[in-house]
């Protein structure tokens, strides 16, 4: 069975085919960069309906293409389970109980 490649990798993916920088694509899509950094880091939100049609318009595919699955959100909860835990041992360090 063939593995299902995460949105956040396909943004990245066509995004780089086409040449542009996550700041060209931003601009195109008139949003922050940062905006396109989350989504292909897999820890922003799912990009809205609108924004779907802009990244079809500016990278390629269809809008449903850029809907996530449940594998997007498994790694987003556990990437944000991840820093949650880092967070807290960094606390701990810091008031010295580490």
């Amino acid at each position: 069975m063939p593995t299902q490649i995460l949105v956040s990798q396909l943004i990245r993916e066509r995004r780089t085919s086409k040449g542009l920088s996550q700041a060209d694509l931003a601009d195109r899509l008139g949003v922050a960069r940062n905006t396109i950094g989350r989504w292909e880091g897999g820890t922003g939100n799912e990009p809205t309906e609108d924004n779907r049609k802009k990244l079809a318009k500016a990278i390629g595919g269809r809008p449903d293409d850029y809907l996530w699955t449940d594998e997007d959100y498994d790694k987003r909860d556990k990437l944000v389970r991840v820093r949650i835990e880092a967070a807290a041992y960094v606390r701990k360090l810091l008031a010295g109980e580490e």
